[in-house]
């Protein structure tokens, strides 16, 4: 059998690249010590989240320990 891959975890270079591809307006991007990827949109309010939102329920992976 071959060696399964392990799943790559996000970095903030591929986060920002597929949210370019969406199309969704960034104004900053955090990486936490534990790895979470934080996305901070320059959309208004009343719009922050919603394309994101859809975006990262479809990429989120759980976090994986070590």
């Amino acid at each position: 059998m071959g060696h399964a891959e392990k799943p790559r975890s996000p970095t903030l270079a591929r986060v920002a690249k597929q949210l370019r591809n969406a199309e969704i307006a960034v104004a900053r991007l955090e990486q936490k010590p534990d790895g979470t990827i934080v996305v901070i949109t320059a959309q208004g309010e009343q719009h922050q989240g919603n394309e994101l939102d859809d975006w990262m329920a479809k990429h989120a992976r759980a976090p994986q320990g070590h």
